[in-house]
Protein backbone atom coordinates (compact mmCIF):
# COMPACT_ATOMS: atom_id res chain seq x y z
CA UNK A 1 0.00 0.00 0.00
CA UNK A 2 3.08 2.30 0.30
CA UNK A 3 4.60 1.86 -2.84
CA UNK A 4 1.13 2.39 -4.98
CA UNK A 5 1.36 5.27 -7.27
CA UNK A 6 -1.19 8.37 -6.35
CA UNK A 7 -2.67 10.46 -8.85
CA UNK A 8 -3.20 14.59 -7.27
CA UNK A 9 -7.04 15.06 -7.80
CA UNK A 10 -6.37 18.86 -8.80
CA UNK A 11 -3.03 18.97 -10.61
CA UNK A 12 -3.13 15.45 -12.36
CA UNK A 13 0.43 14.90 -10.90
CA UNK A 14 0.93 11.45 -10.20
CA UNK A 15 3.23 10.58 -7.51
CA UNK A 16 5.35 7.54 -7.05
CA UNK A 17 4.10 6.95 -3.52
CA UNK A 18 1.87 8.14 -0.64
CA UNK A 19 4.95 9.69 1.30
CA UNK A 20 5.63 12.11 -2.00
CA UNK A 21 2.20 12.83 -2.24
CA UNK A 22 1.71 13.44 1.65
CA UNK A 23 4.18 15.62 1.22
CA UNK A 24 3.60 17.52 -1.78
CA UNK A 25 0.23 18.48 -0.42
CA UNK A 26 1.49 19.55 2.78
CA UNK A 27 -0.36 16.97 4.69
CA UNK A 28 1.06 14.44 7.56
CA UNK A 29 1.83 11.17 6.66
CA UNK A 30 0.10 9.85 9.26
CA UNK A 31 -3.03 11.66 8.56
CA UNK A 32 -3.13 9.99 4.50
CA UNK A 33 -2.66 6.51 6.19
CA UNK A 34 -6.03 7.33 9.51
CA UNK A 35 -7.44 8.38 6.11
CA UNK A 36 -7.04 6.05 3.77
CA UNK A 37 -7.59 3.00 6.69
CA UNK A 38 -11.12 4.87 7.28
CA UNK A 39 -11.83 3.53 3.84
CA UNK A 40 -11.22 7.06 1.77
CA UNK A 41 -9.96 6.85 -1.59
CA UNK A 42 -6.17 8.13 -2.48
CA UNK A 43 -7.63 10.91 -3.79
CA UNK A 44 -10.03 11.66 -1.40
CA UNK A 45 -6.78 10.96 1.57
CA UNK A 46 -5.20 13.40 -0.39
CA UNK A 47 -7.94 16.02 0.21
CA UNK A 48 -7.08 19.04 2.59
CA UNK A 49 -9.29 20.13 5.24
CA UNK A 50 -11.99 18.41 6.73
CA UNK A 51 -13.09 15.24 6.23
CA UNK A 52 -16.39 14.96 7.75
CA UNK A 53 -18.14 15.95 4.23
CA UNK A 54 -16.20 13.78 2.59
CA UNK A 55 -17.22 9.83 1.94
CA UNK A 56 -16.60 7.19 4.43
CA UNK A 57 -16.65 3.71 4.83
CA UNK A 58 -16.91 1.79 7.86
CA UNK A 59 -15.74 -1.23 8.84
CA UNK A 60 -18.57 -3.07 7.66
CA UNK A 61 -17.77 -2.27 4.01
CA UNK A 62 -20.83 -0.10 4.36
CA UNK A 63 -19.93 3.21 2.13
CA UNK A 64 -21.54 6.51 2.89
CA UNK A 65 -21.22 9.97 1.49
CA UNK A 66 -19.78 11.68 4.56
CA UNK A 67 -18.20 10.68 8.08
CA UNK A 68 -20.69 12.76 9.63
CA UNK A 69 -23.55 9.95 7.80
CA UNK A 70 -21.66 7.29 9.61
CA UNK A 71 -21.77 8.62 12.97
CA UNK A 72 -25.03 9.26 12.45
CA UNK A 73 -25.59 6.14 11.61
CA UNK A 74 -23.96 4.10 14.17
CA UNK A 75 -25.34 6.79 16.86
CA UNK A 76 -22.27 8.62 17.77
CA UNK A 77 -20.91 12.31 17.59
CA UNK A 78 -18.33 13.12 15.37
CA UNK A 79 -15.72 14.77 17.23
CA UNK A 80 -16.41 12.14 19.63
CA UNK A 81 -14.91 9.74 16.90
CA UNK A 82 -12.33 11.89 15.49
CA UNK A 83 -10.87 11.76 19.38
CA UNK A 84 -11.34 7.98 19.17
CA UNK A 85 -9.72 6.87 15.46
CA UNK A 86 -7.27 9.65 14.94
CA UNK A 87 -6.30 10.70 18.27
CA UNK A 88 -6.60 7.89 20.28
CA UNK A 89 -5.83 5.50 17.60
CA UNK A 90 -8.20 3.20 18.26
CA UNK A 91 -9.67 0.34 15.38
CA UNK A 92 -12.66 1.54 13.15
CA UNK A 93 -15.16 -0.52 14.10
CA UNK A 94 -14.56 -0.04 18.33
CA UNK A 95 -14.46 3.73 17.54
CA UNK A 96 -17.75 3.68 16.05
CA UNK A 97 -19.41 0.53 18.04
CA UNK A 98 -18.07 1.06 21.50
CA UNK A 99 -20.99 2.93 23.71
CA UNK A 100 -20.20 6.63 24.85
CA UNK A 101 -20.57 7.37 28.54
CA UNK A 102 -20.94 3.18 29.29
CA UNK A 103 -19.05 0.32 30.60
CA UNK A 104 -16.95 -1.02 27.72
CA UNK A 105 -16.81 -4.73 26.93
CA UNK A 106 -14.71 -5.26 30.00
CA UNK A 107 -16.78 -3.91 32.30
CA UNK A 108 -14.27 -0.65 33.09
CA UNK A 109 -16.39 2.65 32.94
CA UNK A 110 -15.12 4.79 29.74
CA UNK A 111 -13.00 7.73 30.37
CA UNK A 112 -14.47 11.10 29.63
CA UNK A 113 -17.60 10.12 31.13
CA UNK A 114 -18.77 11.81 34.49
CA UNK A 115 -21.54 10.86 37.27
CA UNK A 116 -22.85 12.71 40.31
CA UNK A 117 -22.26 11.47 43.30
CA UNK A 118 -24.37 11.26 46.11
CA UNK A 119 -23.25 11.78 49.24
CA UNK A 120 -24.64 11.33 52.52
CA UNK A 121 -23.13 12.78 55.64
CA UNK A 122 -24.13 12.66 59.14
CA UNK A 123 -27.51 11.77 57.72
CA UNK A 124 -27.89 15.02 54.95
CA UNK A 125 -27.88 13.72 51.48
CA UNK A 126 -25.72 16.17 49.34
CA UNK A 127 -26.15 16.12 45.29
CA UNK A 128 -22.66 16.73 44.59
CA UNK A 129 -19.60 16.59 45.48
CA UNK A 130 -19.08 19.83 45.32
CA UNK A 131 -22.37 20.57 46.96
CA UNK A 132 -21.16 18.58 50.24
CA UNK A 133 -17.64 20.39 49.45
CA UNK A 134 -19.47 23.74 49.77
CA UNK A 135 -21.16 23.00 52.76
CA UNK A 136 -18.21 21.90 54.53
CA UNK A 137 -16.33 24.87 53.73
CA UNK A 138 -13.21 22.96 52.30
CA UNK A 139 -11.99 23.20 48.34
CA UNK A 140 -13.71 21.36 46.04
CA UNK A 141 -10.75 19.92 44.29
CA UNK A 142 -9.45 19.03 47.72
CA UNK A 143 -12.26 16.94 48.52
CA UNK A 144 -12.24 15.10 44.80
CA UNK A 145 -8.01 14.67 45.44
CA UNK A 146 -8.58 12.99 49.10
CA UNK A 147 -11.44 10.65 47.87
CA UNK A 148 -9.17 9.75 44.39
CA UNK A 149 -6.56 8.66 47.27
CA UNK A 150 -9.65 6.63 48.65
CA UNK A 151 -9.94 8.35 52.11
CA UNK A 152 -13.10 8.02 53.39
CA UNK A 153 -16.07 10.50 52.75
CA UNK A 154 -15.52 11.91 56.18
CA UNK A 155 -12.02 12.44 55.79
CA UNK A 156 -12.30 14.14 52.13
CA UNK A 157 -15.05 16.82 54.05
CA UNK A 158 -12.32 17.48 57.07
CA UNK A 159 -10.79 21.35 56.64
CA UNK A 160 -7.24 21.67 56.14
CA UNK A 161 -5.09 22.09 59.20
CA UNK A 162 -5.78 25.65 59.95
CA UNK A 163 -9.20 25.48 58.55
CA UNK A 164 -10.41 23.57 61.63
CA UNK A 165 -14.03 23.97 62.78
CA UNK A 166 -14.41 27.44 65.29
CA UNK A 167 -17.35 27.42 67.61
CA UNK A 168 -18.09 31.37 68.92
CA UNK A 169 -21.54 32.14 71.30
CA UNK A 170 -22.60 29.37 70.95
CA UNK A 171 -22.46 29.00 66.73
CA UNK A 172 -20.39 26.36 65.06
CA UNK A 173 -18.21 28.04 61.83
CA UNK A 174 -16.65 26.12 59.62
CA UNK A 175 -13.18 27.59 59.32
CA UNK A 176 -11.89 30.51 60.77
CA UNK A 177 -12.26 32.92 58.06
CA UNK A 178 -15.76 32.47 57.77
CA UNK A 179 -15.88 33.38 61.81
CA UNK A 180 -13.51 36.60 61.14
CA UNK A 181 -15.65 37.30 57.93
CA UNK A 182 -18.97 37.18 60.10
CA UNK A 183 -17.07 39.57 62.84
CA UNK A 184 -15.48 41.33 60.26
CA UNK A 185 -12.26 41.46 62.44
CA UNK A 186 -8.71 40.07 60.51
CA UNK A 187 -8.28 36.01 61.11
CA UNK A 188 -5.00 36.70 63.25
CA UNK A 189 -7.08 38.34 65.70
CA UNK A 190 -9.52 35.22 66.01
CA UNK A 191 -6.80 33.79 68.93
CA UNK A 192 -6.93 36.95 70.96
CA UNK A 193 -10.78 36.52 71.30
CA UNK A 194 -12.41 35.32 74.09
CA UNK A 195 -14.79 32.50 74.03
CA UNK A 196 -13.78 31.11 70.95
CA UNK A 197 -13.12 27.12 70.94
CA UNK A 198 -11.62 24.89 68.24
CA UNK A 199 -12.75 21.18 67.28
Amino acid sequence: MRNIQITDPDTGVVYPSIKAAAEARGLKLCTVYQRLACGCSPEVALTRGNLHHTPSQDHTGARFATTADMCRHWGIDVDCFRQRFEIRGWTLERSLTEPVGRSNASGHRVKGTRRAHVLIVDGIEYPSIREAAKAFGVNPLTVYNRLARHDPVEKALRPSRGKLGVWYKGVHYHTKLQLAMELKIPVNKLDFLSGVSYD
